[in-house]
């Protein structure tokens, strides 16, 4: 699926331009059963001058999903006026209706819809409500019939990577576009790229998720590159992707690398991270003993993972595989497993909360390990505060994190 950026003119009354910070998503039907009333000819008809209503995107049965305004301006669809929170702090969805379409079929785009825009503005699946919740309207009407389904379908639905073709000038340019926001397997993609042509990802790697960290990692290599810095990876960007990773399989391979010794044989070489990166199956070998990805390649991330493998060993930290860390990876020092320590108290917040601590309750509780302190998260905290006989409040302090790793 696309969604297809067909803006309201700013001219519009429709369109007050008042900038927003989304913090719910706020779901509609059109109530418009007649056959063609479908997303695109809301598309035209919310983009009338004489149309008093707004909102942010309109979804059919088909594969096109149109967006009228910026998600970062307020509309004006949730009937609860000019300082309501429903106007000011709530993406607008539109469900089509019309009589000649398959509303079980717009149903499940909605339902990646929002998945999608959840993903990208950090929104919780309690914060999808339906427009009565603001007013009190039945709307939308066919939906609240099985609210609860609904939601349940929300929270079970994977995140996909939509295409999104920009509104320029009023001309449809087609590409996918990838920003702050963005999660998926594509920037799982975009990332790893990255790494292998030596930008660094040093908090969070190649993790799905397109953030402050994966930004700076694009506008520098933009910059590398002598292309427009704006930390948006569009089709000048990707094209850029393409030509340095094709660069980078052209460089000469490696001489042979000579097989381990354990002394008396030939002295294997000294690995390190550097331009243009070292290659060879003794990176593989080096990258299999740390915990790396053995694709044969020195970046970033390896370095990152001989550091800390140098670290567990006693060893200088410097990410440099030279004698002492060779015979270390060849004898390595029993694994000591370390309680983690508690430093601060985690809970359900906007900006979800980050890093190593969270990833290491994720592990505990049994959810999927990503480091980022979000509904499922804090809903598992809950199942095992109850199963412990704790107060149960979602949150992992002191007690809980005791009870997690005694």
């Amino acid at each position: 699926m696309e969604i297809r950026q067909d803006f309201i003119p700013t001219s519009n009354r429709n369109r007050p331009g008042t900038r927003m910070n989304a913090r719910f998503i706020t779901v509609h039907e059109t109530a418009n059963r007649r056959n063609g009333a479908n997303a695109r000819m809301h598309a035209a008809y919310v983009k009338n001058p004489s149309t008093s209503v707004s909102w942010h995107y309109t979804v059919d049965d088909e594969q096109i999903i149109y967006q009228h305004l910026p998600t970062n301006e307020i509309g004006w669809h949730a009937g609860d006026g000019g300082t309501g929170q429903g106007n000011r702090e709530s993406i607008g969805i539109e469900i089509c209706v019309n009589s000649d379409g398959q509303f079980a079929k717009a149903r499940e785009h909605a339902i990646t819809l929002i998945r999608f825009l959840m993903g990208a503005h950090q929104i919780p699946i309690d914060r999808v409500v339906p427009h009565q919740h603001w007013t009190g309207k039945n709307c939308p009407a066919t939906l609240l019939k099985d609210w609860s389904t609904f939601i349940g379908q929300v929270r079970q639905a994977q995140e996909v990577d939509l295409i999104v073709r920009p509104d320029v000038g009023g001309e449809q340019i087609g590409a996918t576009i990838l920003r702050r926001g963005s999660k998926g397997n594509a920037v799982r993609q975009l990332q790893q790229d990255l790494l292998k042509l030596g930008e660094v990802l040093p908090r969070f790697g190649a993790d799905g998720d397109f953030g402050a960290e994966t930004e700076s990692a694009v506008r520098s290599f933009q910059q590398k590159q002598g292309i427009a810095v704006d930390g948006i990876v569009g089709e000048q960007t990707f094209k850029a992707l393409e030509r340095a990773l094709a660069a980078l399989e052209e460089q000469p391979a490696p001489p042979p690398v000579p097989p381990p010794t354990s002394g008396g044989g030939t002295e294997r070489r000294t690995l390190r991270n550097t331009t243009p990166m070292m290659r060879g199956d003794d990176v593989r070998v080096v990258q299999r003993a740390t915990g790396a990805t053995a694709d044969g390649i020195f970046g970033p991330a390896t370095e990152q993972r001989v550091r800390t493998f140098q670290r567990a060993q006693g060893l200088t930290a410097d990410g440099i595989v030279g004698p002492k860390t060779w015979t270390a990876i060849d004898n390595p020092k029993p694994a000591q497993p370390a309680t983690p320590k508690y430093t601060r108290l985690l809970t359900l917040r906007s900006p979800n909360m980050r890093g190593e601590d969270v990833r290491a309750v994720q592990r505990k509780i049994g959810v999927t390990a990503d480091g980022i302190f979000g509904p499922n998260t804090e809903r598992a905290v809950r199942d095992f505060q109850r199963k412990e006989r704790i107060a149960v409040d979602g949150k992992v302090g002191p007690v809980t994190w005791g009870r997690l790793f005694s």
